[in-house]
C-alpha cells in the first residue's frame, strides 16, 4: 500500500510540473491594426503589432514578420519592431499576415484584408443650376452630371453630397445621384457647396453663389 501510495504521489507531482510548463510554454498573441483600412497604389499603410504580447517568455523577445499577399511566404525577416510602413505596387485585394513569436519558439498569426485601388487622382467637381436666379419656393434643379473622374475610377462610383447655405454643415449624407432638386423659403445670397468623393475616398469640392428674391 505505500509503495502504492508513493506512486500516486510522484504522478501527482509530475502532473503538476507538466501544468507549470505547459503554462510556461503558451503561445504569444498576436495582433494589429492598419492605418488607413484601405487605399491606392500610392497609399503608404502603417501596420502596427504594438497590442501583441507573450503570455510566457520575455516581452522584450517578442519577434515579428509580415506576409502582404497571404502567399504564406514571409516577405520580411523577424524583427522586434512592431510598426512596419508599406505601399502596394499593384491594385487588388491583399490578405496581410502577421506571425509573432516568442522568446520560447512558440507563435501565433492575425490576418485581415485590404482592398487596393489603383485611383490616386482626385475627382473634379462640378454643378449647374437651373434656374441660375429665382424667388423664394421656386424648385430649382441642380446637376452635377459634369463632375469627372478618371480612367482608372468609373464616373458611376462617384458620391455626391450639398451644403445649400455654405454654414459648414451637410444637408444631404454622400449619394450616387448626379441630380438633385432644393428650394429656399428664404430669400438672399447663397453659397451652395457640392463635394464629389470617389471610390478610394478622395474627394474635391466646389460652389457658387445663387440669389433668390423676395416675392
Amino acid at each position: 500500500m505505500k509503495y502504492i501510495s508513493g506512486l500516486f504521489a510522484i504522478a501527482m507531482v509530475v502532473g503538476l510540473l507538466s501544468c507549470e510548463k505547459k503554462e510556461e510554454t503558451q503561445e504569444p498573441f498576436a495582433s494589429f491594426d492598419v492605418s488607413p483600412s484601405y487605399g491606392s497604389v500610392s497609399t503608404i499603410f502603417i501596420f502596427d503589432a504594438s497590442d501583441s504580447y507573450a503570455e510566457s517568455g520575455s516581452p522584450d523577445d517578442l519577434q515579428i514578420r509580415w506576409d502582404w499577399d497571404g502567399d504564406m511566404t514571409f516577405d520580411t525577416e523577424y524583427s522586434p519592431s512592431m510598426i512596419r510602413k508599406h505601399q502596394f505596387n499593384y491594385p487588388g485585394t491583399y490578405k496581410v499576415v502577421l506571425e509573432v513569436s516568442n522568446s520560447d519558439g512558440w507563435s501565433s498569426r492575425q490576418s485581415t484584408v485590404i482592398d487596393i485601388f489603383a485611383d490616386s487622382i482626385p475627382p473634379q467637381a462640378y454643378f449647374s443650376v437651373t434656374p441660375d436666379t429665382s424667388c423664394v419656393n421656386t424648385i430649382l434643379y441642380f446637376c452635377a452630371a459634369a463632375s469627372v473622374s478618371n480612367l482608372n475610377t468609373p464616373s458611376t462610383e462617384l458620391q455626391f453630397r450639398w451644403d445649400w447655405n455654405n454654414d459648414g454643415i451637410w444637408d444631404t449624407p454622400y449619394m450616387p445621384d448626379t441630380s438633385i432638386y432644393h428650394k429656399y423659403t428664404d430669400f438672399g445670397n447663397f453659397k451652395i457647396i457640392l463635394e464629389v468623393k470617389n471610390s478610394v475616398a478622395l474627394t474635391d469640392t466646389t460652389s457658387r453663389k445663387i440669389f433668390v428674391y423676395d416675392i
